[in-house]
């Protein structure tokens, strides 16, 4: 997570993990699995989580247990490493994304039952190594406001399932003063007025945003696979967004653990490629929202979405506020992408496993197929000709 305002601060609430379960399964914490609980509730559960929250039927009819979850009601918890038994916040300069924050463990802890990520102006004079320069080095550099990132890396680590999170994102809407926020905004959304034309227009708590000057932060909540730690950049080099799994000469020098590597070491299996693929559940900001799923090698650009052309600003598809057609969303206009004659990649596109079909190596869709079916014109709807 990035802040970037002196009266920002990001609160969670519950944040809850199920796992798919069929009638004859159980979930099971196999670390734990001869310890249980004597209460009964799962080792990863918090037991402040209601009993109506603890499973979940699905509209499909399968139940799902809840294997974790974490109310944030204990008064005065604090993260920094070594001090909680599910996460860690960090004590560490960010030096990706041309960031400008310092993360601090001290800015995250527990309040009136929520999480707090708190932000704090201020500038502090810090060196760390800077992947983002031409030759990555270290470097001194000014860092202007601290923030915090908390991880369940080597902590928690879920292998698929459900996840819920309750989170107010950053904003300055600090419309009356308290103990954190002595000044207080003049953000249209806060105060609810909005002046248009020299006409006052009174808004509600469900107006739209109105000015994403008061929203400057980016938050997240993510996940990454665990051999990347995120800001950790010697464990993400060459193995982020990466899940390939083919040994491939073009390829093989971009991924630090390739299947082409019979002998990787580290107990690693050999001809396995490895990686760390990122799903953001959510990031963004005012108006601007993202969900999306990271992986390597990418696509070819004819599967894409349009490219933002200019007066448009590259940031606009967080909005869908381009005036580029076709960048907005995949597919649409249709005109836009018509001469393309084929469909784009994202087309049908879900984040999830597809455990309701007999696996059939032959029968699934690759990238040579799809190609070869824009070269031919082949219009028949099968796996593997549409994308």
């Amino acid at each position: 997570m990035a802040f970037t305002h002196r009266h920002h601060a990001m609160t969670v609430g519950p944040v809850l993990v199920l796992f798919a379960i069929a009638t004859t399964t159980r979930a099971i914490d196999y670390e734990y699995e001869t310890l249980p609980a004597k209460s009964g509730v799962g080792v990863w559960v918090d037991v402040d989580t209601p009993l109506d929250a603890r499973t979940k039927v699905s509209s499909r009819g399968e139940t799902w247990d809840l294997v974790m979850s974490d109310e944030f009601e204990i008064e005065g918890r604090t993260f920094k490493a070594g001090q909680d038994h599910l996460w860690t916040a960090l004590d560490i300069p960010d030096g990706v994304n041309a960031a400008l924050e310092l993360y601090n463990s001290s800015n995250v802890y527990t309040k009136n039952g929520k999480l707090i990520n708190k932000v704090e102006e201020g500038t502090t004079v810090v060196t760390y190594y800077n992947q983002w320069l031409d030759k990555p080095a270290f470097e001194t550099n000014s860092l202007y406001y601290s923030a915090g990132m908390m991880q369940s890396w080597n902590k928690f680590c879920i292998q698929g399932g459900l996840i819920e999170v309750a989170a107010k994102l950053p904003g300055a809407i600090n419309a009356i003063p308290d103990d954190e926020h002595k000044s207080v905004t003049m953000n249209p959304n806060a105060i609810g007025v909005f002046w248009k034309d020299g006409v006052k227009i009174p808004l509600t708590s469900r107006d739209r945003v109105k000015d994403g000057a008061y929203y400057p932060t980016w938050p997240g909540i993510w996940l990454m696979g665990n051999l990347g730690r995120a800001l950790f950049t010697a464990s993400t080099t060459r193995m982020w967004p990466w899940t390939y799994n083919e040994c491939d000469a073009d390829l093989s020098p971009h991924q630090a653990i390739s299947a082409c590597d019979p002998n990787p070491g580290y107990g690693l299996n050999p001809n396995q490629g490895r990686g760390a693929p990122e799903i953001d559940v959510l990031e963004g900001g005012g108006a601007a929202i993202s969900s999306s799923i990271q992986i390597a090698p990418g696509m070819p650009d004819e599967y894409r979405r349009k490219p933002v052309l200019k007066p448009d600003n590259k940031y606009c598809v967080y909005g869908k506020a381009c005036a580029t057609p076709g960048a907005n969303i995949p597919d649409a206009p249709t005109s836009a992408y018509a001469a393309r004659g084929h469909r784009s990649w994202y087309q049908g596109l879900k984040y999830a496993a597809n455990n309701r079909c007999p696996s059939d190596p032959v029968d699934r869709q690759a990238y040579e197929p799809v190609s070869g079916s824009r070269a031919s014109m082949m219009s028949i709807c099968i796996v593997s000709t549409v994308p």
